[in-house]
């Protein structure tokens, strides 16, 4: 049996320079800073740090407890609403010149209501999830250091 890794949305730091072509969560927080999009979506998602998905592959290649079990990979338990995304971004960068952050949500789509359970990652794996605000704000500096955001 082989191992199964559930994660959605990666966030964390990026190692992209500017000649990349952008995944969808790093395009998504370059176009919240950018202020490219007109409206925040309504739809939550479950996001994770990437380096919590790269420590998660590394510790299940060794551990037999891993083997043939699900492992969700997730910042928190619930799923993260896009707006909370985007008021995070705009409560840490907006201050600091990136004033065209938008925050007002679209009115359709719908909130998905759900919990993942994270107990293997965390009593399997033993990884301690990095916080969703570190995560957003450390993607955000990175793409922002690496270029691909514009400085005001």
């Amino acid at each position: 049996m082989g191992l199964n890794f559930i994660f959605h949305s990666f966030k964390g730091p990026s190692l992209h320079e500017q000649s990349v072509i952008l995944g969808t969560s790093e395009s998504r927080i370059k176009s919240y800073l950018e202020g490219t999009i007109e409206e925040v979506p309504r739809l939550n998602m479950p996001i994770c740090d990437v380096r919590n998905v790269a420590d998660a592959h590394f510790i299940a290649a060794f551990s037999p407890a891993a083997v043939g079990h699900r492992h969700p990979i997730v910042s928190q338990r619930e799923l993260i609403p896009m707006k909370k995304v985007a008021d995070i971004l705009f409560d840490e960068f907006h201050s600091k010149g990136y004033t065209k952050i938008v925050r007002k949500e679209a009115q359709d789509g719908a909130y998905a209501e759900s919990t993942i359970d994270d107990s293997r990652m965390i009593n399997v794996l033993g990884i301690k999830p990095i916080p969703l605000k570190q995560t957003i704000i450390e993607a955000a500096n990175s793409l922002i250091e690496n270029g691909l955001v514009k400085k005001p």
